[in-house]
């Protein structure tokens, strides 16, 4: 087995969001809550949605401030159990996906890594339970804990201030890249998550880490929460898949770079506009 060397032609940059919340809400990423009772949700049931007569979401710029269109009632099509090493034995994915996925998973193992799934497919029910009734509670927990060095620590009673701390580290229901099928979070640990998404800097995350830093484009993912994409906190473990040849040209341009102003959302923003 051999080893693997990181490249270091990535540079760093700093990030103050120190947010570790992530950890405590590992059933609801496994896609297994429901809305609350009396819970609003705008046009009809979630998930409902699919098949063949649904537009094809799969490269839209979906991220903070731009949700997928009909977003409560969006499923995608064509999805499958995940069968791949996991967290969670309850996982969904795309068909088309998975077998890219696996691929990388494999390659990844013959390098000396033993990355497993810990959330992909997740609904926009999934999100809403995880936005609204995990974070927004416990970040007001936090505030209320240490008021001082909070940001809405002059009153930990404004919702508004809550959920845009919270929308710095996760997305609000309907604009999330879960709800596509097309994205995973990728972890070593399933039980934690890498201390360097907090440092936002890609050269403090363990060498699995870079390994898909340097190699997801040739599967055909990308790595949406770069430290500067500009919508949430750097998330090395999240890759989202957009097809081999769009993966090694955002590649090659070098959106892995901060200096080259290129963003996963940028990129297929301009897509989807010429499309």
């Amino acid at each position: 087995m051999e080893k693997y060397t990181p490249t270091d032609t990535v540079p760093s940059h700093g990030n103050d969001n120190n947010r570790t919340n992530l950890k405590n809400a590992l059933l609801l990423m496994e896609n297994r809550s429901i809305l609350p009772r009396g819970s609003v949700v705008e046009g009809g049931s979630c998930g409902s949605a699919g098949g063949g007569g649904v537009t094809n979401y799969d490269l839209y710029p979906v991220g903070k401030g731009n949700p997928i269109p009909t977003a409560s009632s969006y499923s995608p099509s064509n999805l499958v159990s995940l069968g791949l090493p996991s967290c969670s034995s309850n996982l969904k994915i795309k068909s088309d996906v998975k077998d890219k996925l696996g691929e990388m998973l494999d390659a990844a193992r013959k390098s000396g890594f033993d990355i497993k799934v810990r959330s992909a497919y997740r609904d926009y029910n999934t999100q809403y339970n995880l936005f609204y009734n995990v974070y927004i509670p416990q970040e007001k927990n936090n505030c209320l804990t240490n008021p001082a060095s909070h940001p809405c620590g002059r009153n930990c009673n404004d919702q508004s201030c809550i959920e845009r701390e919270v929308n710095k580290y996760s997305a609000r229901p309907g604009e999330s890249e879960h709800q596509l099928g097309t994205t995973v979070d990728l972890l070593i640990d399933c039980s934690n998550w890498p201390a360097c998404s907090d440092t936002g800097k890609w050269n403090e995350c363990e060498d699995a880490y870079k390994w898909l830093r340097d190699h997801a484009h040739q599967y055909g993912f990308v790595i949406s929460y770069t430290p500067w994409n500009g919508d949430y906190k750097f998330e090395p473990w999240h890759a989202r898949y957009i097809g081999v040849d769009l993966a090694r040209e955002i590649y090659n341009k070098g959106y892995l770079n901060e200096s080259s102003g290129i963003t996963v959302k940028s990129f297929l923003q301009e897509r989807w506009r010429n499309k």
